[in-house]
């Protein structure tokens, strides 16, 4: 379990990458590059297969906004680097995922799966999502069995959610959205928003 820990050297990796803009990078190293920001690491199974390039065009789709949020995101497989480029310069009627706005790392030694403990079968990782705040702390972890796509929606709102958190104090209940009431932690305002809201919850 990550979350509440602190993001140090033995979370860091240096590895192979495809940049955003498509370039190539050998020596990629993930803690200057989201240092004072919001990040989401992206780990999935494999290029070329089945629920994976949902989850990546979706991530893709909604990448704007997370950009909008400060936060960086990162995708991770056990695919080659030269798999990552090969799989975006296919378009998606082909096969591939097109142009996808976000930096795709390799994990060929399966290293990085390991230190984040989703490696399963010694040989791919699960799909599972970690969220580390601009402090420098693992605030989210979550991890789906194979067959199950993620919702990235989810994920935007717990980036949101620990955002109006470390702004505020204020705390997030249940199903909360942006812009939705939030409460202090006082047995009057959660009185209060229980009469509220407890119907709809």
């Amino acid at each position: 379990m990550l979350v509440g820990k602190y993001f140090d050297e033995g979370h860091n990796f240096i590895s192979p990458a495809i940049l955003a803009d498509g370039t190539a990078q050998t020596d990629f190293e993930l803690k200057p590059h989201i240092e004072n920001k919001f990040a989401v690491l992206f780990f999935y199974t494999l290029d070329f297969s089945y629920i994976c390039p949902t989850e990546l065009y979706a991530l893709g789709n909604r990448f704007r906004k997370f950009k909008e949020l400060n936060t960086e995101v990162i995708a991770i497989s056990g695919d080659s680097h030269l798999s990552h480029a090969e799989w975006r310069n296919k378009p998606v009627e082909l096969g591939g995922v097109g142009d996808l706005p976000f930096t795709m790392v390799s994990d060929i030694s399966r290293k990085i799966a390991r230190t984040y403990d989703v490696l399963v079968n010694d040989s791919m990782s699960l799909r599972a999502t970690f969220i580390i705040d601009s402090k420098g702390y693992f605030r989210h972890q979550s991890v789906n069995d194979l067959p199950i796509g993620r919702n990235i929606d989810g994920i935007l709102r717990e980036v949101e959610a620990l955002q109006t958190y470390q702004k505020t104090g204020k705390l997030l209940p249940a199903g909360w959205q942006a812009g939705q009431d939030s409460l202090t932690p006082t047995a009057d305002d959660l009185s209060d928003y229980m009469v509220r809201h407890a119907a709809n919850l």
